[in-house]
């Protein structure tokens, strides 16, 4: 196709969204009504325009749109039988707007007219798909699934099309099924133009492979787009990300005399004078972004008015260019919706994406102490290291965190959500937890194609209440130093009284005295009953992975069996009436609307969602149906694989006080003063599950107590639903407490359980018959959408371990999670997912009241601070308040420079 062939201008009336981050900033609510009859409407679509962003209102007319950018968005609603609405709003960051809108029906519905599809019908489509898709590889990846809908009339060299509905299109290349709501096209022999709207859905892959072969789509069909010369442009770095602009003579353009303010805030004013020739010089592989050795990838820019352009590329106004040449010859093939985030910078895409080496993660845990005594927090930082440090943001953002027994067999697992290359948590450990060397054990899904050994494995000696170390035996261990950083550890002064506030101040430099940033946790403990332990290693053992300790290789993929997860993922299966695997076609809503997902089972019946991004836990509202549109009845979540435990380490070496000595009451939990521990509450009315309806047969047979929504008390907002049930049940231990930032967290005991050794000690939860990982992640269902709730008391061996502390089984009026959302519909199968673990935070006490606490103080970890932040002056500071005890304090710090490059020191002070 020759330059002036290719001058088909694609005009989509999105004009004024900007990007979207992956947070959501701001959020549109309201009705939709009928303008005639005031009807509230139902399926509704509402969209912001050429993005993925949708909702569907209800029955009620309400709807609610998240996750939109400042700037000016472009709201659109679409209803079979009505005239399209569109709407241009500013949106503020952090607003919420409440919008009641009215749809106009059409005075005559435009129905479907079948035309013969001869071999005439057949020449138009294919010169619409030509004019609509591009001429790009990608366009051979687009099928239109409503063909009918379009109508084509042709005079001469001119071609025109219409349609009934909208166009809705597959497109396979990056993985998005596109509703294009036609109102213009016209095609000539060289130019030709599509108005329209653009509603974007995004797809799952039916298998790894697919999902690495999306991404890498999506960044070839951004990389080298008019949207990427815009944003460079705006960002000032046009030439490093490979584009070179000249004027129609041939000379070079300056591209620093560019930019500069624009008339309207958020944005800049590009200063084209004329046509300008645009030279993209990289070439994306599939190994990754390349120099062209010839000429480059040739566009041109024609302004018809000034440009506004946002931080992000996107115009203000996009009819005031005119695009020709290579960036306009992807057409709807290429488009990206304008909430896409690229996964990688172009730097990260210049290297080879097959090489071995190149790709490594390692991850290295520092933990408060070295041992423990059971009802202990285990605070542990996780830092991730690199082979090659400029990717930390495109590779893994799942590391999870395993508490293994002394059987070497896996006791709990959690992920956390890994930021600039770190993440942060904590275990709690069971009070009836046995003595002996427990592990844990860190590792991303990628790691595992390295194999087990890359794994982080760090031995966690967990003492009894009567063991204590011998200082006298224990090595006299010195603090390692970076040759490579040097850190100052600067307390307010040497020596400290009980009670007294501390502040610890850090000078973090280069071997050469500048200061650097980064990223250090601070454990602050006492030295007298936390003594080091040999062979545990620390952040400057080789854990860490730098760029100079890898040996660039030649080595490369042969398969890649565990792909990277960008975000959270899970997999599941569909089956059939009889129970068998079947391939289905999948609509899938997350939550409360906050993601559609429309998607094909493999052969299997098989399909894996990935790339997803919240916290605790959230429900998945799941339709499968054939091809005929048959409602298939099973949705199964396929558990998540866990790495075989390999650990061949020889136990720590520990040595004993000879006498007995319990361990002082610092390592006990004193319980906050809002836990209430209730008392046995004696039953002399009739029994109340005797009032239950009758229902299947349970699995673990009759409960010992159940309690009906309308017995619990009520709770607040915000609070989980078994804080109802204090006083209802006896025995049973329910204490709720809220952390420095406003997070409820609940623990829940049944007394009459057995004790677990291998486990926690709170009891199996199930809701509608599926176990839930803990009572927090209780906290997304409304107490209103309860029925009843059956708890029993003893062990129930037919769940094996779990059931050994009891059981509580919550069962939903609805007979699903989702309560009012998605899931409450017929015909769906909703699972609740567990998402990221949220880092609790430390307890640290505030003495700086006048009235102070009575309780006595007797911490051993008497400060955990995981993410401190260094300055680009090279300082930071964390401040606590001492305990009790005349004592020493050890104070060590350990951490990440911003180049990766990781350091360590220690310290103590004294308190008299």
């Amino acid at each position: 196709m020759t330059a002036s062939q290719s001058q088909l201008r694609f005009y989509f009336l999105f004009t004024f969204l900007a990007f979207v981050q992956p947070f959501a900033h701001a959020q549109v609510s309201g009705l939709v009504k009928d303008a005639s009859s005031g009807k509230l409407l139902n399926g509704v679509n509402i969209f912001i325009n050429n993005t993925s962003l949708s909702a569907k209102s209800n029955s009620n007319g309400e709807f609610v749109l998240t996750g939109i950018a400042p700037g000016f968005a472009e709201l659109s609603l679409y209803k079979e039988g009505y005239q399209i609405f569109k709407n241009s709003l500013r949106i503020q960051l952090d607003k919420a707007y409440k919008l009641n809108l009215s749809l106009t029906p059409v005075e005559e519905v435009p129905r479907s007219v079948k035309v013969k599809q001869d071999e005439e019908w057949k020449k138009n489509e294919q010169w619409f798909e030509r004019g609509f898709f591009g001429t790009t590889s990608n366009a051979t990846e687009c099928k239109i699934i409503n063909l009918k809908a379009l109508t084509f009339t042709r005079a001469g060299d001119v071609l025109t099309a219409s349609a009934s509905e909208p166009i809705v299109v597959d497109n396979a290349a990056l993985g998005y099924r596109i509703y294009f709501y036609l109102q213009e096209f016209e095609a000539g022999v060289e130019t030709g133009n599509a108005v329209g709207l653009v509603r974007f859905d995004t797809l799952s892959p039916k298998d790894d492979k697919m999902r690495e072969a999306w991404d890498r789509n999506r960044l070839k069909s951004f990389w080298g787009s008019d949207r990427h010369l815009f944003k460079s442009l705006v960002d000032r770095n046009a030439a490093e990300q490979g584009f070179e602009l000249s004027d129609e003579s041939g000379l070079p353009i300056n591209l620093d005399s560019l930019v500069g303010p624009g008339k309207i805030a958020g944005y800049q004013r590009i200063k084209l004078k004329g046509k300008t020739r645009v030279k993209y010089v990289f070439d994306e592989t599939s190994e990754g972004a390349r120099k062209m050795d010839k000429d480059g990838q040739i566009s041109w820019i024609i302004p018809g008015e000034s440009i506004e352009a946002s931080i992000d590329g996107i115009l203000f106004n996009p009819r005031s260019v005119e695009v020709t040449g290579r960036m306009s010859q992807g057409k709807l093939s290429e488009l990206l919706p304008l909430n896409y985030v690229a996964t990688s910078s172009l730097e990260s895409e210049k290297m080879d994406w097959q090489n071995f080496t190149l790709l490594q993660e390692k991850v290295y845990l520092h933990t408060d102490r070295d041992y423990y005594y059971p009802k202990e927090n285990i605070w542990f930082k996780a830092y991730m290291g690199y082979s090659m440090p400029v990717l930390r943001d495109t590779l893994s953002k799942v590391l999870y965190v395993d508490l293994i027994g002394a059987d070497k067999k896996v006791m709990k697992t959690k992920s956390y959500k890994i930021g600039q290359g770190v993440t942060w948590g904590d275990f709690k450990l069971p009070d009836s937890l046995v003595a002996g060397q427990y592990y844990l054990r860190a590792y991303t899904n990628w790691m595992r194609n390295y194999g087990e050994n890359t794994f982080f494995t760090k031995a966690i000696p967990v003492l009894s209440f009567d063991q204590n170390l011998d200082p006298d035996q224990q090595p006299k261990l010195a603090g390692d130093v970076s040759s490579q950083v040097r850190v100052a550890i600067q307390p307010s002064k040497t020596s400290f009284g009980k009670r007294e506030e501390v502040t610890l101040n850090f000078a973090i430099q280069e071997s050469t005295g500048q200061p650097i940033n980064g990223n250090l946790s601070v454990s602050v403990t006492d030295a007298f009953s936390t003594l080091p332990v040999t062979g545990q290693g620390n952040i400057l053992s080789k854990e860490m992975l730098t760029t100079s300790e890898v040996e660039k290789t030649t080595k490369y993929f042969e398969e890649i069996q565990h792909f990277m997860e960008r975000g959270l993922s899970f997999k599941g299966k569909v089956k059939d009436d009889k129970g068998n695997p079947t391939v289905a076609n999948l609509s899938i809503v997350q939550g409360k609307l906050e993601n559609l997902i429309s998607m094909e089972t493999d052969e299997k019946g098989e399909f894996v969602l990935t790339g997803l991004d919240f916290m605790d836990s959230t429900s998945f509202s799941f339709k499968p149906t054939n091809k005929k549109g048959k409602v298939f009845p099973t949705v199964e979540i396929i558990p998540k694989e866990i790495p075989f435990v390999k650990i061949d380490t020889k136990p720590l070496d520990l040595k004993f006080r000879k006498e007995d000595a319990l361990q002082r009451i610092q390592n006990t939990y004193t319980p906050e003063d809002n836990v209430v521990l209730l008392d046995n509450v004696e039953i002399t009315a009739q029994r109340i599950n005797d009032e239950v309806k009758k229902g299947p047969a349970r699995v673990y047979g009759e409960p010992d107590y159940s309690v009906r929504a309308d017995q619990m008390r009520s709770t607040t907002a915000g609070s989980n639903l078994l804080v109802g049930l204090q006083g209802k049940v006896p025995g049973l231990q329910v204490i709720e407490t809220t952390d420095a930032n406003g997070v409820r967290s609940v623990s829940v005991r049944v007394r009459g359980g057995s004790s677990s050794l291998a486990g926690n000690t709170e009891p199996l939860i199930l809701v509608d018959g599926v176990p839930f990982p803990d009572p927090n992640s209780l906290i997304g269902i409304s107490p209103q959408s309860i029925d009843r709730i059956e708890v029993v008391t003893r062990a129930v061996p037919q769940f094996g371990s779990r059931g050994t502390n009891g059981l509580i089984a919550i069962f939903l009026k609805t007979g699903n999670y989702a309560g009012n959302e998605a899931g409450s519909q017929k015909d769906v199968v909703v699972h609740r997912i567990a998402g990221y673990n949220k880092p609790r935070k430390f307890f640290s006490p505030d003495y700086s009241g006048k009235g102070g606490d009575s309780n006595p103080d007797f911490r051993t970890t008497v400060c955990w601070e995981p993410n401190v932040l260094v300055g680009n002056d090279g300082k930071a500071s964390v401040s606590f308040f001492t305990a009790d005890l005349e004592t020493k304090y050890k104070i060590i710090v350990e951490g990440l420079t911003s180049k990766g490059v990781p350091f360590r020191a220690e310290s103590f002070i004294t308190v008299r």
